[in-house]
Parts: C-alpha cells; sequence; structure tokens
C-alpha cells in the first residue's frame, strides 16, 4: 500500500468505491440495449441483426482502447482519465437520446464505447495504489460486486423507465444525469495517491504495450477470462431477456429479473472465487471448478429449463455467480507483470474479457436465431424466435466453457504470488 495511504482506510473505500460506481455506469450502456430491443427496433426500423449490431457497436471502440486506455493510466494517472471518461461517456448519452438515425446512432455507441473504455483500468489501478497487495484480489472483485448489483438493480429501474411514457430515450437521460454527478464527486473526492505512482513514463505506446502483449500467459489468462464473461457480455446483456420472456411468456419486466439474477450472482461471484483463490493459495483449482459448474448449469438453462420461472431465476444466478470466476485472470495478470505496466496490463485483460461477449457472440447468436427462424411465420410484421431457435443459438455457449476449461491446461498457476516478469 502506498505511503500516503497507510492511515487512510476510508478515504481508500470513498476512492475505490466511486470508481467501482462509474464501472457500473459503463456496465449500464453495454447492457441497456438487452431492456430496449423492441423499442429501438420500431424506432429505428430495423430488425434483429441490426439490433445486435447497435448493441455491439459499443464495443468496437471499447475493445481498441482497452490496452491503450492502461496506458494512458499508467502515463498520467488515474483521476485524469477517470475524469475524461466520465464526461465523454455521459455526452454520448445525451447524444444518443436526439438521434433519430441508425447509422449516427451506431456512431454515437462507438463513442460510448471510446468514454468508457479506461473504467476497468482506472478501478483496478485506484485499488493497487490504495490497498494492500494481499487485498487485491477481493478488492477488484468487490468493484465487480458493486458493478454488478447495482447494475442489477438499474437495469429493473431501466426498465420501469423504458416501459413509461419516457421510453428508451428517458432511461438514456437518466444514465446521463447520473454520470454528471459522479462525475462532480470525482472532481472532490478522488485522488490519484503518492506523486510517485503518477505520471510513470516507460517509453512509447508500443513498448508498453509489448511489455504485456509478448507474454504467452496474457493471452491465455485473458481468452479464459472471455469465455467466462460471455454470460455478462452475451447473455444477460442482451439475449437473456427475450429469451425468458419466449419461454414463459412473462413481461419485459418480469424477464429483466432474469437478466439482474446473473449480474446478482456475479456480484457474489466475482469477489468470492478472488477471496477463495487468495485463501486457498492457488488460482486454476478455481478456474476449473468454477468452468465446469458452470458448464452444467448452462445446460439446465437452455436444453431442460424449470417449468416455474423462479427456478430459471435461481439457475441464472448460479450461472453467474460461477461465472465470477472470470475476475481471477486480473489477479493472475497481476501477478505476472510489474507495478509499471500494471494500468496496461488491466486493460489488456479487460480487452480478452469483453471480446468473446458483444463483439462475437451477441453477433453470432442473432445470425443463428435467423438462420433457424428462416421459416417462421412473421407476428407483427417480424420475425418470431421460438425456444427452439434459442436452443440452436445458445449452444455457444457451453462450448466456450469447454474451451475455458482447455484453455486452463496452458495457464500457469502463480501460486498468488508475483513471478519472473521477464518469463512468459
Amino acid at each position: 500500500m502506498r505511503s500516503d495511504s497507510n492511515n487512510n482506510i476510508p478515504r481508500a473505500i470513498l476512492i475505490c468505491g466511486l470508481s467501482s460506481i462509474f464501472v457500473m455506469l459503463q456496465f449500464s450502456l453495454q447492457v441497456s440495449p438487452g431492456i430496449m430491443i423492441p423499442s429501438l427496433m420500431k424506432d429505428f426500423s430495423i430488425d434483429i441483426v441490426k439490433v445486435s449490431i447497435l448493441s455491439s457497436s459499443y464495443f468496437y471502440t471499447y475493445l481498441i482502447l482497452q490496452a491503450p486506455s492502461g496506458v494512458l493510466v499508467d502515463r498520467f494517472g488515474p483521476k485524469r482519465v477517470l475524469v475524461l471518461s466520465i464526461f465523454f461517456s455521459s455526452t454520448a448519452c445525451l447524444m444518443f437520446c436526439f438521434t433519430n438515425s441508425f447509422y449516427l446512432a451506431i456512431c454515437i455507441r462507438m463513442l460510448m464505447g471510446l468514454g468508457s473504455a479506461p473504467a476497468i483500468s482506472v478501478a483496478f489501478d485506484l485499488c493497487a495504489r490504495w490497498l494492500p497487495p494481499r487485498l487485491f484480489a477481493l478488492a477488484i472483485g468487490m468493484v465487480e460486486a458493486v458493478a454488478a448489483f447495482g447494475i442489477a438493480i438499474v437495469q429493473y429501474l431501466l426498465g420501469i423507465i423504458v416501459e413509461s411514457h419516457f421510453g428508451w430515450r428517458g432511461a438514456i437521460f437518466v444514465v446521463f444525469i447520473s454520470g454528471f454527478i459522479l462525475l462532480i464527486l470525482v472532481l472532490i473526492f478522488v485522488k490519484d495517491g503518492s506523486k510517485a505512482d503518477s505520471c510513470q513514463r516507460h517509453g512509447t505506446l508500443l513498448k508498453t504495450l509489448s511489455l504485456v502483449i509478448k507474454k504467452p500467459q496474457a493471452w491465455f489468462i485473458g481468452v479464459y477470462s472471455g469465455l467466462m464473461f460471455i454470460v455478462i457480455a452475451g447473455l444477460a446483456s442482451l439475449w437473456c431477456i427475450p429469451y425468458i420472456q419466449e419461454l414463459y411468456k412473462v413481461s419485459l419486466l418480469d424477464a429483466s429479473i432474469g437478466s439482474s439474477s446473473i449480474f446478482c450472482g456475479a456480484a457474489m461471484g466475482a469477489p468470492f472465487s478472488g477471496w477463495l483463490s487468495d485463501i486457498i493459495g492457488k488460482r486454476k483449482s478455481i478456474m476449473y471448478i468454477f468452468s465446469f459448474i458452470s458448464l452444467l448449469i448452462s445446460i439446465f438453462i437452455i436444453y431442460y429449463p424449470p417449468y416455474i420461472l423462479f427456478n430459471m431465476y435461481l439457475l441464472l444466478m448460479a450461472l453467474g455467480f460461477f461465472c465470477g470466476s472470470y475476475m481471477i485472470p486480473f489477479a493472475l495478470m497481476r501477478d505476472i507483470t510489474s507495478h509499471e505496466v500494471r494500468g496496461t496490463a488491466m486493460g489488456f485483460t479487460n480487452m480478452m474479457c469483453i471480446l468473446f461477449g458483444a463483439p462475437i457472440f451477441q453477433p453470432a447468436v442473432s445470425l443463428l436465431l435467423s438462420y433457424s427462424a428462416r421459416n417462421n411465420a412473421l407476428v407483427n410484421g417480424q420475425i418470431h424466435f421460438s425456444s427452439n431457435d434459442y436452443q440452436l443459438a445458445f449452444m455457444l455457449l457451453p462450448i466456450s466453457f469447454i474451451v475455458s476449461i482447455l484453455i486452463l491446461f496452458f495457464v500457469k498457476e502463480t501460486y498468488c504470488e508475483s513471478t519472473d516478469y521477464s518469463d512468459g
């Protein structure tokens, strides 16, 4: 822990807490299209494939800027990057509220992704600066817990707004106001830490990135995280709600509880998996167990769904809980990198974490749905997707868990200790 924070744990908690709230807001931007699918299709006169493109467009810039945003955090300190990040993402929300063009909406979603790209790097860097190293895995899990519990509540509230006369535009405007309030709080309370930690310079952007991406372990770790995070970025963010609506013939609000259940589960599973790995002194064992259990639960959710909706909520919460092991790779990355490039390492890991969910899983599901439902009758001028269509498209989920288990054979155990930074 840094010298200026040794005697100020409450301040450390406040600073890390504010950064966690921004992580929650950027999650809100990621998942908001999931509760707006019918409204977006109607307002922009688009089909389900274009909705998935609109949703995933956020992640194009978000992904590309993950590692560079980590470099910015390493060079200029987290507070400056956090302030600019909140400003740009909130401004994009305001613009999105007033657009009527599908293609302009895509551009604005990309601006949202650009603005919120540093959220994870900033939050995890602040945890590393203000909290003891022995608490890092637990701390980043708590960051995700705050964000996930928050979005579970926010998504339900946004669903209420969407179903009111304010519609999806009113819901996005609420996110804009929240971002503006958070910006003021960050300007007042957030500090970088000691001078020794701030504005570190390590040569060119490519040189800094190379210190991370030249490690094969970084790629294996990142792929595992991405495969587990598909449940959040792919299922909970977009496809869970329409799947539950079709399966149980319930309202948008009732279906949104299912999506929120995943976030609640992840909010508990992320810190628990990090804490447990610290307690037993091993990372991989927890990752193996959580991946295997996630595989089993996903098979039940897709191919043997319970007759009672409440039981489905419980299964979805359990799935979110065990997929919370996507956080352990961030601790692994901390173990294998030096503190000079830790922001870059966190950004790279988050890039890999997001990659498989929205940019790949969301469009892939939409294409499989369209293929499966190509002969279905139209309902209100739109293709109706049956539960059988979703079963075909969602087969990608258990496949991802199987691959995550296979990837672990190539991941080296660090035993929760820093390793030789020069090796792979």
